[in-house]
């Protein structure tokens, strides 16, 4: 372990976590783990109610940016593994909305929840609902498998079956019967229910689980987060590329026990005329026949094994998890599990063991993009012109994305729209940078003094930034305070490229060195990618 926190940094519930060469680190990645003590909103006496039941989690892992020092690490439990996790300590909880006939929540109301059984009503917990009108109950089997008798076990199937009544202000306003909890979406209930409780109507909240959705890219929700063009819509105009993470939910089978399958199909945006063109992006929707599988995908991890007396297991996928035509099968899946001892058992993914993570997969876009078609401009000798632009220039590449799922045994089309992005740039292409002086053009080992004439080009469809430093052993020595260098910066425009040119830089003041000139370029890829460095050496005597 490098090291560790206990208590909250601040009121939102974030943590801080500092360490130094004491720890050992020498760099790489850090695995981040949680050791969950307290069940949220759990009002037992010690405000845990785990005590050895306390659980060690792995939710993910952390890298430091280039030589950065600090960084932070955002996780958010998806809800159902916190079901699961219930699941393997034997807790249930009610998750609960009390409103009034006008949908406004009623603060300080007195919620009873109870199961139905044959021959009495089995109180489960109550609680008291806060400012907004939710409330929480947490339990456990005993609270709904108590009865008369103290060796018949009448809850003989599945979990509870809830009903409510509901106090308010002295009065009774909702009053539910054994009858409404044999209701279908009542009876054996797991152990997450939601519930939102009208004072003239219930409604069971549907179980998001059983929902397939395709919902973001990293954190970009696919509805909001992105522009009409296809760029993050947080006014950094950001690209993607590599391996992205295409996020959401698809149940392993159907409320019937149909296996399921999912797939992504992706179609690239055109050029009127067919070629394409640096100055101007694709405008050109692709039709429906343009559409293809995806059939390469990173390594992703899409959930976790859980089962009792064995380690829980990651659940990865990769090009050999799809079948010909892209789909995703997870229902079945063979995976190998340990235990504490080592031994290992092959198990089949169910519903039963199984839980989701957010990554559905990872799409390898660089099987979608062309290879790069940018080239420096070269002279009669091959040397390159450092102030011409590329020639060719690269283009923007902008792709439509589709969604489907299907039944095991359903014959899959095109056309079905289960979750459409219309538009993503993706974007693999290397940065276009070079720089050079005038001065060691015919002589690499010439001296300098006086001036150096500092020519560079930078060049990207999605460039960020770039400038141009001159630095000696002891550090930088010219930089944007120099006007006569080159430093610029995306400027909410997307025709932001870069430059070239010649720069005079006056170094005449400068004691006798050896220097480096570095051209610094990035791009707006997430997440951020590092600078593209070239340079050139000379010497001052």
């Amino acid at each position: 372990m490098i090291a560790e926190s206990e208590e909250p940094a601040g009121e939102d519930g974030s943590y801080e976590v500092t360490f130094g060469e004491e720890s050992g680190y020498e760099g790489g990645p850090l695995q981040v783990d949680i050791r969950l003590t307290h069940l949220p909103g759990d009002d037992s006496e010690d405000g845990v109610g785990l005590g050895q039941d306390a659980v060690q989690l792995t939710v993910g892992y952390f890298t430091f940016e280039g030589e950065e020092s600090s960084g932070e690490f955002n996780y958010r439990m998806p809800e159902n593994f916190y079901c699961k996790l219930l699941e393997s300590l034997g807790r249930w909880v009610i998750c609960g909305h009390v409103l009034s006939e006008d949908d406004e929540g009623l603060a300080g109301a007195e919620v009873q929840a109870l199961d139905a059984d044959v021959s009495q009503d089995d109180p489960i917990g109550t609680a008291t609902t806060n400012s907004a009108g939710r409330f929480l109950i947490y339990y456990t089997k005993d609270d709904f498998d108590d009865t008369p008798v103290s060796f018949v076990e009448l809850e003989l199937i599945g979990g509870p079956d809830c009903y409510f009544k509901v106090d308010y202000a002295g009065q009774r306003i909702y009053d539910e019967d054994q009858a409404d909890g044999r209701q279908q979406g009542r009876e054996n209930r797991g152990h997450c229910t939601c519930v939102t409780l009208r004072s003239e109507e219930v409604r069971v909240d549907v179980d998001p689980e059983d929902t397939p959705v395709w919902t973001s890219v990293y954190e970009f929700d696919i509805r909001t987060d992105l522009t009409s063009e296809g760029y993050t819509a947080d006014g950094n105009l950001q690209v993607f590329g590599g391996a992205v993470p295409l996020r959401g939910n698809v149940p392993l089978t159907t409320s019937s026990d149909d296996p399921l399958k999912y797939r992504f199909l992706a179609a690239a945006w055109d050029w009127p005329g067919g070629s394409p063109t640096a100055s101007t992006p694709p405008s050109v929707p692709p039709s429906k026949s343009d559409f293809q599988p995806v059939t390469d995908i990173a390594r992703t991890r899409v959930g976790t094994v859980i089962k009792p007396g064995f380690n829980p297991e990651p659940v990865y996928i990769d090009d050999d998890d799809l079948d010909p035509d892209g789909f995703v099968t997870l229902q079945g899946k063979s995976v190998e599990i340990q235990d504490p001892s080592g031994s290992t058992q092959t198990v089949s993914l169910s519903e039963d063991n199984f839980v989701h993570a957010l990554d559905l997969i990872r799409i390898d876009t660089r099987a979608l993009t062309p290879d790069p078609i940018a080239e420096f401009q070269r002279d009669g000798d091959g040397d390159v012109l450092a102030d011409q632009p590329p020639s060719p220039r690269e283009p923007v590449r902008r792709y439509r994305l589709r969604f489907q799922v299907f039944e095991e045994s359903a014959a899959p089309d095109k056309g079905t729209d289960d979750g459409t992005l219309d538009s993503i740039v993706f974007d693999n292409t290397p940065i276009m940078a070079y720089v050079d002086l005038e001065q060691l053009a015919s002589d690499l080992c010439a001296e300098i003094s006086g001036n150096v004439d500092v020519e560079y080009t930078a060049d990207h469809p999605h460039l960020q930034s770039f400038d141009v430093v001159i630095k000696d052993n002891a550090g930088t020595v010219h930089d944007d305070t120099d006007t006569s260098l080159p430093d610029r910066s995306y400027n909410g425009s997307t025709s932001f490229r870069g430059g070239h040119g010649t720069e005079n830089v006056d170094v005449s003041g400068d004691d006798p060195c050896a220097y480096e000139v570095i051209l610094r370029a990035r791009t707006r890829h997430h997440p951020s990618r590092g600078p593209t460095t070239p340079n050139i050496l000379y010497r001052i005597c």
